[in-house]
């Protein structure tokens, strides 16, 4: 699933762009990117459920941050397999 996550060239972006933020509201998103909010909400659903990023809802809104240690081990996984 975390491949599969990554494979798309806009939930990397929206991984890189969490990242930097450390934290990011979900309505930060929808401008950064010139998507929907349906479609955002989308690639974090696919990332969330990848273990990638966690969320948090506060209120009305919703905050993402990197799962620093699913990442790590993704980047381990493929170091493996690269020998």
């Amino acid at each position: 699933a975390v491949f599969k996550a990554l494979s798309d060239e806009t939930r990397l972006r929206i991984l890189k762009t969490i990242s930097h933020m450390s934290t990011l509201c979900e309505c930060n998103l929808v401008p950064e990117f010139g998507l929907t909010q349906p479609t955002i909400s989308y690639h974090l659903k696919v990332l969330r459920e990848a273990g990638l990023i966690k969320s948090e809802r506060k209120g009305q809104w919703v905050y993402h941050q990197v799962n620093e240690k699913a990442v790590l081990a993704a980047v381990r996984r493929l170091s493996e397999i690269a020998g």
